[in-house]
């Protein structure tokens, strides 16, 4: 058996991999630190065709993952979670301070 991850947001659930469960978080994270919002397509399994579920997270979205007794193949989540981690990567950077000695050096 698989072990994966069972997502649970606004009233409902999915399950998916441990892998993309981990990237819907940090993605949620990296959205409610830069005060924005997104929608994004979760590969999941047992949803039917196509197997994923569209999500809306933003600053106040509020989701739990544990883990989940569901057999059978994990979604493919390469292409998802290579996606995801560079929109990550995309608002760390934008809402992150450069690095400094502790001295800053304000144009107002």
């Amino acid at each position: 058996m698989i072990r994966m991850r069972q997502l649970i947001y606004a009233g409902g659930s999915f399950v998916t991999s441990d892998a993309i469960a981990e990237s819907v978080l940090r993605f949620a994270a990296a959205l409610a630190n830069s005060d924005r919002a997104a929608t994004i397509r979760v590969p999941a399994v047992g949803v039917g065709e196509p197997g994923e579920v569209e999500l809306l997270l933003g600053p106040s979205s509020q989701i739990m993952s544990e883990p989940s007794d569901v057999e059978g193949p994990e979604p493919d989540g390469t292409a998802f979670i290579a996606e995801v981690e560079g929109l990550v990567r995309q608002h760390e950077q934008r809402y992150t301070l450069p690095e400094s000695n502790g001295e800053f050096d304000w144009d107002i």
